[in-house]
Protein backbone atom coordinates (compact mmCIF):
# COMPACT_ATOMS: atom_id res chain seq x y z
CA UNK A 1 0.00 0.00 0.00
CA UNK A 2 2.79 2.53 0.79
CA UNK A 3 4.94 1.57 -2.08
CA UNK A 4 1.65 2.00 -4.49
CA UNK A 5 0.79 5.24 -2.79
CA UNK A 6 4.35 7.11 -3.00
CA UNK A 7 4.23 5.97 -6.60
CA UNK A 8 0.92 7.44 -7.20
CA UNK A 9 1.90 10.26 -5.86
CA UNK A 10 5.09 10.49 -7.60
CA UNK A 11 3.13 10.00 -10.96
CA UNK A 12 0.94 12.67 -9.93
CA UNK A 13 3.46 15.40 -9.31
CA UNK A 14 5.95 14.50 -11.84
CA UNK A 15 6.03 15.09 -15.81
CA UNK A 16 7.53 11.86 -17.25
CA UNK A 17 8.32 10.94 -20.75
CA UNK A 18 7.10 8.25 -23.02
CA UNK A 19 8.59 7.62 -26.32
CA UNK A 20 10.54 11.14 -25.95
CA UNK A 21 7.20 13.49 -25.13
CA UNK A 22 5.98 14.66 -21.97
CA UNK A 23 2.46 13.47 -20.52
CA UNK A 24 0.18 15.60 -19.89
CA UNK A 25 -1.27 14.87 -16.17
CA UNK A 26 -4.50 14.42 -17.55
CA UNK A 27 -6.56 14.84 -14.01
CA UNK A 28 -4.58 17.23 -12.10
CA UNK A 29 -5.58 20.56 -11.65
CA UNK A 30 -4.06 23.44 -9.87
CA UNK A 31 -6.48 24.38 -6.93
CA UNK A 32 -6.48 27.94 -5.71
CA UNK A 33 -3.57 28.72 -8.19
CA UNK A 34 -3.42 32.65 -8.41
CA UNK A 35 -1.95 31.33 -4.35
CA UNK A 36 1.07 30.03 -5.55
CA UNK A 37 4.44 31.89 -5.72
CA UNK A 38 4.22 31.25 -9.53
CA UNK A 39 1.03 31.26 -10.58
CA UNK A 40 -0.28 29.46 -13.68
CA UNK A 41 3.74 28.71 -14.50
CA UNK A 42 3.53 26.18 -11.70
CA UNK A 43 0.33 24.15 -13.36
CA UNK A 44 2.43 24.43 -16.30
CA UNK A 45 5.78 22.94 -15.28
CA UNK A 46 4.36 20.14 -14.10
CA UNK A 47 2.29 19.11 -17.23
CA UNK A 48 -0.99 19.82 -15.39
CA UNK A 49 -4.38 20.35 -17.44
CA UNK A 50 -5.40 23.51 -15.57
CA UNK A 51 -5.72 25.64 -12.91
CA UNK A 52 -8.94 26.74 -10.32
CA UNK A 53 -9.06 30.41 -9.56
CA UNK A 54 -10.79 32.31 -7.01
CA UNK A 55 -11.74 36.05 -8.98
CA UNK A 56 -13.14 39.25 -7.36
CA UNK A 57 -14.51 42.24 -10.24
CA UNK A 58 -13.02 45.09 -8.92
CA UNK A 59 -14.71 48.61 -8.36
CA UNK A 60 -13.11 49.61 -11.52
CA UNK A 61 -14.82 46.70 -13.45
CA UNK A 62 -11.29 44.78 -13.72
CA UNK A 63 -11.22 40.95 -12.75
CA UNK A 64 -8.55 40.06 -9.81
CA UNK A 65 -7.06 37.34 -8.62
CA UNK A 66 -5.89 38.30 -4.55
CA UNK A 67 -5.32 41.99 -6.27
CA UNK A 68 -3.81 41.13 -9.30
CA UNK A 69 -5.04 40.96 -12.57
CA UNK A 70 -6.61 38.00 -14.42
CA UNK A 71 -5.85 38.44 -17.60
CA UNK A 72 -2.05 39.53 -16.76
CA UNK A 73 -1.95 36.35 -14.65
CA UNK A 74 -3.42 33.49 -17.06
CA UNK A 75 -4.62 34.86 -20.35
CA UNK A 76 -1.86 37.12 -21.79
CA UNK A 77 0.95 34.22 -20.60
CA UNK A 78 -1.93 31.26 -22.06
CA UNK A 79 -2.20 33.28 -25.21
CA UNK A 80 1.58 34.01 -25.66
CA UNK A 81 2.28 30.13 -24.95
CA UNK A 82 -0.25 28.57 -27.21
CA UNK A 83 0.90 30.66 -30.01
CA UNK A 84 4.29 29.70 -29.92
CA UNK A 85 2.84 26.02 -29.79
CA UNK A 86 1.05 26.58 -32.95
CA UNK A 87 -2.59 27.04 -30.67
CA UNK A 88 -1.63 24.42 -28.10
CA UNK A 89 -0.69 25.09 -24.89
CA UNK A 90 1.97 22.10 -24.55
CA UNK A 91 4.07 21.94 -27.50
CA UNK A 92 2.96 18.86 -30.14
CA UNK A 93 0.07 18.00 -27.46
CA UNK A 94 -3.75 18.73 -28.90
CA UNK A 95 -4.73 18.84 -25.70
CA UNK A 96 -6.84 20.96 -23.62
CA UNK A 97 -6.00 23.45 -20.77
CA UNK A 98 -8.92 24.60 -18.17
CA UNK A 99 -8.94 27.91 -16.48
CA UNK A 100 -11.49 27.13 -14.23
CA UNK A 101 -12.80 30.49 -12.58
CA UNK A 102 -15.28 30.26 -9.24
CA UNK A 103 -16.18 34.01 -8.62
CA UNK A 104 -16.70 35.64 -5.26
CA UNK A 105 -19.68 38.36 -5.64
CA UNK A 106 -22.14 39.15 -7.90
CA UNK A 107 -22.24 36.54 -10.31
CA UNK A 108 -23.71 39.41 -13.26
CA UNK A 109 -21.56 41.76 -12.88
CA UNK A 110 -18.58 38.88 -13.34
CA UNK A 111 -20.06 37.92 -16.65
CA UNK A 112 -20.44 41.37 -18.02
CA UNK A 113 -16.89 41.82 -16.83
CA UNK A 114 -15.59 38.28 -18.46
CA UNK A 115 -17.53 39.06 -21.42
CA UNK A 116 -15.60 42.57 -22.20
CA UNK A 117 -12.34 40.93 -21.38
CA UNK A 118 -12.81 37.80 -24.22
CA UNK A 119 -14.47 40.39 -26.49
CA UNK A 120 -10.72 41.77 -26.58
CA UNK A 121 -9.29 38.38 -27.39
CA UNK A 122 -11.82 37.55 -30.50
CA UNK A 123 -10.83 38.38 -33.53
Amino acid sequence: MRNSLFIYLVLLFFSFKLEGQTMMIDRAISKDDHKNKIPLQEALNVNFAGVSVKVKIGKDGLIKCDGKLFEDLYLKPLQKRASENNGWIYPGRPDEFFVIVEVNGDSLIAFKAFEKLFDSYSG
